[in-house]
């Protein structure tokens, strides 16, 4: 069974991605919008920071060896997820983006979610908010549409990369969950 999400967090002029590592980033942010869908099924969202039923949730999810979690950044998202909500890293996940990557090389444009809808001729577009300022229910269409994107993107995917590069897909990002914790102090000592 695949999983598929896409979250927002709060974004401020001074707190952007870009202008941070991804850990200060998690740890100054929070969670603000969570879509999600199993399967098929109807996207589910929560606006604002998840409450505990919906975390167990997710926990149990993660833990579960017959689900595969999807999302576009996989190595970000989960680390946001991790981080920022204490869920576990789940039994396997994959990155629509680097499959994207191997389905279509040299794609036009590049790769973003945007881009990828529009050179596929997807029905679903990409809805254009200024996440700074957003909320509410064009953040719920945002995000709701993101993973409708996301999960017509995965199903292409699917079709087009081998089994076996899906595999090498899944081992490596469970590689980019580890990471490193310098103590700086000790290191300047």
């Amino acid at each position: 069974r695949y999983l598929f999400l896409d979250f927002e967090t709060r974004m401020t002029q001074e707190l952007r991605l870009s202008k941070m590592t991804t850990r200060s980033y998690c740890e100054q942010t929070d969670v603000t919008m969570l879509a999600w869908a199993l399967d098929g099924e109807e996207v589910k969202f929560h606006l604002g920071v998840p409450d505990d039923t919906l975390l167990a949730r997710l926990r149990d999810l993660a833990a579960r060896d017959d689900v595969c979690f999807v999302a576009f950044n996989a190595s970000f998202d989960l680390r946001v997820l991790h981080i920022n909500l204490g869920i576990p890293y789940p039994q396997h996940f994959l990155c629509a983006l680097e499959l994207a990557r191997a389905a279509w090389p040299n794609q036009p444009g590049g790769y973003s979610l945007d881009n990828l809808a529009v050179q596929l001729g997807l029905k679903y577009q990409k809805i254009k908010v200024d996440l700074a300022t957003c909320q509410g229910q064009e953040l719920i269409d945002y995000c709701k549409t993101d993973v409708e994107i996301l999960r017509e993107i995965f199903n292409r995917e699917l079709v087009l990369v081998p089994p076996v590069e899906l595999r090498v897909c899944e081992m490596s990002n469970r590689a980019k969950t580890l990471y490193f914790e310098i103590d700086q102090a000790r290191v300047l000592q």
